[in-house]
């Protein structure tokens, strides 16, 4: 598996809030390499860091991303793709009308 040396993914990781009251919210991005090509296909995978529950997604063939109904709460986020290395941020708080970049 080829490893990157800089950026193995730019990251676009945006939360929005639903038009009604509630705690939860949605994660979605955008997977692309450090040229901007989308990767298709990448596994991104979101984990609650407190409560330790993992939801998995595959990019489209945009590269775009999207967790529905993400709680409040400290997460990490993994992508990895066939041929790339495995990026991950952790530290990621998700709370109310939060925007992650």
């Amino acid at each position: 598996m080829k490893r990157f040396s800089v950026v193995v993914f730019l990251v676009v990781i945006s939360a929005a809030m639903a038009l009604a009251q509630t705690s939860r919210g949605i994660v979605s991005g955008t997977v692309a390499d450090p040229t901007g090509a989308v990767i298709p296909g990448a596994e991104v995978t979101l984990t609650n860091t407190g409560t330790t529950v993992t939801r998995s997604a595959v990019t489209n063939g945009e590269g775009f991303y999207r967790f529905d109904a993400v709680d409040l709460g400290t997460y990490s986020i993994s992508i990895s793709g066939a041929g790339f290395g495995k990026i991950t941020k952790a530290g990621i708080s998700r709370g109310p009308r939060a925007y992650w970049a």
